[in-house]
């Protein structure tokens, strides 16, 4: 839910979401279909760790009892402060009929101006696979246990197959002719640097699996 379909929100005056980064640093899309606009607050995601500093500098009771507090998205600070804290907050005002689009790491919040109709879906590149990976590790070391949307193995090795099945039919289908267009070149360039990038990722996968497996063996014989 919210990464296969998306979601719709109804929105009312002062209507407000919090604080938060998607899950697994996944990017979002925010369409408004009809109704009052909204206004939205988003910072750069290379300020994500110092935003969190701040808020737990800022609210050390809440942290100290929730130390996941950020994952629940009930969290708000005035734009002001966090700019006060050389933190840099852009503001942006959602019409019906545009989009908003948010990428790994980004904190974002914001509030609907009067009652709309909103629908949001997560979405993933090949480049966010890198970002993924960290926001798991980010989990386990925050003791986070929330259940992942999907299993990040699961997703690369998918898109492995997927991407060799598709180089493969597209060299049977170029065996014999000479001349290829630019922009068909051009295509398969972004898909050897897809697999490439997917590869790289994969890669540590299959070695850790392989140690693993040479512990239990050694372990229990």
């Amino acid at each position: 839910s919210g990464v296969v379909s998306p979601w719709v929100y109804l929105g009312m005056l002062f209507a407000t979401f919090c604080w938060h980064v998607e899950d697994l640093f996944m990017l979002s899309v925010n369409y408004l279909h009809k109704g009052d606009p909204k206004t939205w607050y988003c910072i750069p995601g290379e300020y994500k760790e110092k935003f969190d500093d701040l808020m737990k500098r800022r609210f050390p009771g809440l942290f100290q009892r929730k130390p996941n507090l950020l994952y629940n998205i009930v969290q708000m600070l005035n734009p002001v402060d966090i700019i006060a804290e050389n933190i840099p907050v852009y503001r942006t005002r959602q019409e019906p009929g545009s989009f908003v689009i948010t990428f790994p790491k980004v904190y974002h919040s914001g509030f609907s101006h009067g009652f709309n109709i909103g629908e949001a879906v997560n979405i993933v590149i090949s480049d966010w696979i890198e970002y993924g990976l960290e926001c798991e590790q980010a989990y386990r070391r925050e003791g986070y246990m929330k259940k992942l949307t999907f299993p990040l193995e699961w997703l690369i090795i998918e898109n492995v197959y997927t991407l060799i099945n598709e180089n493969e039919k597209e060299n049977e289908n170029s065996k014999g002719q000479e001349n290829e267009s630019k922009k068909k070149t051009k295509h398969q360039s972004d898909d050897n640097s897809s697999v490439k990038k997917i590869y790289q990722n994969f890669k540590p996968l299959v070695e850790k699996e392989l140690q693993m497996r040479e512990q239990i063996q050694s372990t229990f014989g």
